[in-house]
């Protein structure tokens, strides 16, 4: 049934309009002379032409800038990053990524791989913990379709969407780079001569299994001819087993070749 909105009878004109340009369904009501949005929608459905459901439309709207940087986003998860989801169960939810830090050039440079205007995703936060404050500075990307298949594999089903990490991930330098950054330590050990020399290195990854951080540390051996021994610790009263990664300390020289100089000074203190 025709309109009197001569616009919204030319088919070839609303596909151009909404499939090519991209416009929503208001800017075109309203370069037709339309009163509402609906005259619009019935058009396209009149016509066969798919209409974007709700999130569809939502985030069709956005200045949606995010880069898929996956050695930065690998690296941060193994670290102090992490992605979530509003609903685990519902097909129309994307995941989202996420990082905090309290050292704001931190924040910024990780955010300068993955935005094309990172200051609009940088945002200072404060986080109340046993009645004190505690500053930090954060980045959050939108929900991402992008991501979808990452988070997938980061934070599986099958172990009840917690993190794990996915048995296909490569490590590369600028994985470990950002995964130092986040969770690795460096101190020099004391002593006289050759063992005041010594530079032990470090990764606190107690949240991942022994067999992960095993399959890390063998990445580090089969790239880089790094030694990693996953070292296991007993804490708390209960005496839980954990685990961490401790590199041998004649490498610590070749490992900071791998991964370059600091990038940000408020993490100079790490590089021995």
């Amino acid at each position: 049934m025709a309109t009197k909105y001569p616009l919204l009878n030319d088919s070839a004109w609303l596909r151009d309009r909404y499939l090519g340009d991209g416009l929503s369904t208001i800017t075109i009501a309203r370069l037709a002379g339309a009163k509402t949005c609906n005259s619009a929608r019935q058009a396209l459905l009149r016509y066969n032409i798919p209409v974007r459901n709700q999130r569809e439309a939502q985030i069709h709207q956005r200045v949606n800038d995010f880069i898929l940087n996956e050695s930065v986003v690998n690296g941060c998860l193994l670290g102090d990053g992490k992605m979530g989801i509003h609903s685990k169960t519902s097909e129309l939810c994307v995941p989202y990524f996420a990082k905090k830090n309290k050292y704001q050039d931190h924040i910024e440079y990780v955010a300068g791989f993955l935005f094309e205007i990172p200051d609009k995703f940088v945002q200072p936060y404060t986080e109340k913990f046993q009645g004190q404050e505690f500053n930090y500075w954060t980045l959050r990307s939108y929900s991402q379709e992008c991501l979808k298949a990452v988070y997938e594999k980061w934070y599986p089903v099958s172990n009840g969407y917690k993190k794990v990490v996915p048995l296909d991930m490569e490590l590369d330098a600028v994985s470990l780079l950002h995964w130092f950054m986040d969770d690795g330590s460096s101190y020099r050990r004391q002593g006289y001569g050759r063992r005041s020399k010594q530079i032990i290195i470090s990764f606190a990854c107690e949240s991942f299994t022994k067999e992960e951080q095993e399959f890390l540390a063998q990445q580090m051996w089969d790239k880089w001819g790094l030694y990693v021994n996953v070292r296991q610790y007993r804490i708390g009263h209960s005496g839980e087993k954990q685990y961490r990664m401790h590199l041998r300390q004649s490498q610590s020289d070749l490992f900071f070749e791998i991964i370059g100089d600091c990038p940000v000074e408020s993490m100079q203190y790490k590089w021995k």
